[in-house]
């Protein structure tokens, strides 16, 4: 018995994006938090290696392409588990941040792979999630971003 459960081959986990959340955004790039719901088949943990992502915005200012790891994050075995990953993607230029200003609406795609796997064997499983920002979440995270300016004073109401 136990010959076959050694030999049985290990089943890929799957990933729903659920949704995305811009976090912060200024000169260097756009940091996201992408929330998903994994399911692992298998009967033993999982863990999440790495993710790697890249994005559109407005279907034409373009992110580059970001590999971080994601610090610890398990898939349990034959359950589905929430997981929220955050990236920070660099703009290609930052004068295409400029385009997004004044629109009522941003859409967005956010394309990639999340590194699922153990010490010896890891899969690649593919995602793409799609939305949109408004104007107020992008001042929001572009305020955000402010508060990690060292020397930048506090402005009550305005910056938390």
């Amino acid at each position: 018995m136990w010959a076959l459960v050694g030999c049985s081959k290990p089943q890929p986990p799957t990933l729903t994006p659920k949704q995305g959340k811009l976090e912060a955004i200024g000169p260097s790039g756009v940091t996201l938090s992408i929330d998903f719901d994994g399911y692992n088949p298998n009967g033993f943990d999982l863990s999440v290696r790495s993710v790697r992502a890249t994005g559109t915005f407005n279907n034409n200012v373009a992110l580059r392409e970001v590999t971080s790891a994601p610090g610890v994050v398990t898939l349990r075995a034959k359950a589905t588990s929430p997981i929220t990953l955050r990236v920070t993607i660099p703009w290609e230029s930052v004068t295409a941040m400029a385009q997004l200003v004044g629109r009522a609406s941003v859409p967005y795609q956010i394309t990639g792979a999340v590194t699922v796997g153990g010490e010896r064997l890891n899969v690649e499983v593919p995602f793409t999630l799609n939305g949109s920002v408004t104007q107020a979440e992008l001042t929001a995270a572009g305020l955000n971003s402010l508060k990690n300016i060292p020397g930048l004073p506090s402005l009550p109401g305005l910056i938390p």
